[in-house]
């Protein structure tokens, strides 16, 4: 039996349930869909660096996205924990990128110098002091940029958070739920189509990451997606922790947790949808973490996994309305970026669905990709 919602939302993974969260908040009655289960995709295998600096390389409209974002998940996170009662464990020790090698250090010399012109605190820090501030990293680790604003969450657990958030607020989920179809009149949406039955909307946010571009060819709409599979194992619990910092390199990542565990990452691997971890995958990423944290040689190995990460052409984040419909809305293409970016982008898409405006950027517009 088919029922109105305000607004319908494809797809589970962080952006689409802060979105969900946020509506709800402002009054509106909100289903979300979702193929699989909650954070199953990308959201769930992430490592959760909370690092705008990683990626951009100027003043650009991304580099302004994430510092915007990053601005925001404090108070995020401390939301999600007053009403949820979970705790997202944002943690605010600091990020620290590191150079292997002299190659290594000419570029992140560069990169000291784009994040000084784009306004961050890091420092650079070399021989000595750098082991004083991270004992675990290896001697031949010479220097490296201290990012005190750059944090890290556990996904998992803001998920878990979100979802309880979410439900109090009103937000109705159907998990397992594809949307295999669409209803329409004229050029407003009217319904999707479900295996279940029809649901009907006044609104639809399409969220599906690395799926976005097959729900929205059914809807004649041309927005570019891929998926990028990223493998990550997770070594220990280890006592002590043999890390104080997320430690950033050209050549993979560890991200230390309260836990004992530190996550080792990442791979790129363009697999299609095949989201299942190979052995020379997970061999190159260890090996690396090992390099960076020789200690890191005796911790268990306790899990791998992998995940598929959404990236447009321009590996820019998709946000706005489709050219060709009234209330369709997208947020595609976060790529590795979909922690960090979930704050910001729940903002403005609710700002965009209920208010028709929003203070989103032209380079994020779906319209670059669409055709007339």
């Amino acid at each position: 039996m088919s029922k109105n919602f305000d607004i319908a939302i494809i797809g589970g993974g962080i952006v689409g349930l802060a979105s969900a969260w946020r509506l709800a908040q402002a009054g509106k009655s909100v289903v979300l869909i979702e193929r699989g289960r909650l954070g199953d995709g990308a959201s769930g295998a992430a490592a959760g660096m909370l690092a705008p600096f990683a990626e951009a390389t100027n003043r650009g409209p991304f580099s302004g996205l994430g510092r915007r974002s990053l601005d925001l998940w404090a108070q995020f996170a401390d939301e999600l924990r007053a009403v949820s009662g979970l705790d997202p464990e944002l943690v605010r020790t600091g990020l620290l990128r590191v150079a292997e090698g002299g190659e290594d250090e000419t570029s992140l010399r560069e990169t000291f110098q784009a994040m000084s012109e784009m306004g961050s605190q890091a420092n650079w820090i070399e021989g000595k002091a750098l082991h004083e501030l991270e004992p675990g990293l290896s001697e031949n680790v010479t220097t490296g940029i201290y990012s005190p604003t750059e944090w890290q969450v556990d996904p998992r657990r803001v998920m878990r958070g979100l979802a309880v958030a979410g439900a109090i607020a009103g937000l109705k989920v159907r998990e397992n739920t594809e949307a295999i179809g669409f209803e329409s009149t004229g050029d407003k949406l009217t319904g999707v189509n479900t295996p279940t039955g029809r649901i009907l909307a006044d609104a639809v946010l399409v969220a599906g990451g690395s799926w976005n571009t097959s729900i929205l060819s059914r809807l004649n709409a041309s927005i570019p997606v891929k998926p990028i599979r990223g493998q990550i194992a997770a070594l220990g619990p280890c006592y002590p922790q043999p890390l104080r910092h997320t430690i950033y390199s050209h050549h993979g990542y560890l991200v230390p947790r309260s836990s004992g565990r530190v996550l080792v990452g990442s791979t790129e691997d363009d697999a299609g949808f095949d989201d299942r971890p190979t052995a020379a995958g997970i061999a190159d990423i260890v090996a690396r973490a090992i390099v960076l944290a020789p200690a890191l040689a005796e911790a268990p190995f306790e899990s791998l996994w992998a995940g598929l990460r959404p990236l447009s052409p321009d590996r820019m984040p998709i946000l706005g309305k489709l050219r060709n419909w009234t209330n369709v809305f997208v947020a595609a293409g976060h790529f590795r970026n979909g922690i960090l970016l979930a704050p910001v982008t729940a903002e403005l898409m609710t700002n965009l669905i209920i208010n028709g405006e929003a203070d989103i950027d032209p380079a994020f517009c779906p319209r670059r990709f669409e055709t007339k």
